[in-house]
């Protein structure tokens, strides 16, 4: 594949929002070059930039870019598979598409046609010396106190890299934490199922810390 850079750029400039896409996609692409280096991230090479992937990107975008991609993916889904869905279904729909306008979701279209929710967190396992680990054994909400049992963490904001978003829980949430905690190294998985709230394929993507 040979892409002529000059007319490339002429063309993006025919159109406003793909001129914006385009640079809201080269703009964090750039971040994730500059700023991959351990311990947050390996460093990049010539075959793979750590947590730049697609959907990585679209979910760290600004909300302008991230709400155009989305709302242009639910679109390209309600036209073809939802057609003729239930009032349940479309209140589903209507629901994520508001998430989506309101900056809390981050949905894409990928290479095959498929439509994903992004979901990307943080989280901390921070271990003692003699072994003890940090967890979180509650919740409090609106609802009261419900158990569980897992490690703190925090979904990732609009144009927040791993390190802004871990720098962000450690002054909220583990304020109290903050200067005692030294990161070793990074561990991303990635998960996909369906949202049992959304009843859309989600992608999962946590980095522990």
């Amino acid at each position: 594949l040979t892409l002529n850079a000059e007319s490339f750029v002429e063309e993006v400039e025919k159109n406003p929002q793909i001129k914006m896409v385009a640079k809201a996609y080269g703009k964090e692409y750039h971040r994730r070059v500059v700023s991959a280096r351990p311990p947050y991230a390996p460093w990049p090479n010539d075959v793979r930039v750590p947590f730049a992937e697609y959907d990585e990107l679209v979910a760290s975008m600004s909300k302008t870019a991230a709400v155009f991609i989305g709302m242009q993916a639910l679109s390209r889904l309600s036209n073809t598979s939802w057609r003729g869905m239930r009032q349940s279904r479309r209140q589903q729909v209507d629901k994520l598409s508001e998430e989506v306008l309101q900056g809390k979701s981050a949905v894409i279209q990928d290479h095959t046609g498929k439509v994903f929710r992004i979901v990307s967190v943080v989280a901390l396992h921070l271990e003692h010396e003699n072994g003890y680990l940090f967890a979180q054994v509650g919740k409090l909400s609106e609802k009261g106190l419900s158990a569980t049992c897992e490690l703190p963490g925090a979904k990732h904001e609009h144009g927040q890299l791993v390190e802004d978003a871990l720098d962000q829980l450690l002054t909220t949430k583990l304020a109290a934490l903050q200067g005692c905690v030294e990161i070793e190294h990074l561990t991303a998985r990635l998960l996909e199922k369906m949202s049992e709230e959304y009843n859309v394929l989600t992608r999962y993507r946590r980095t522990i810390c």
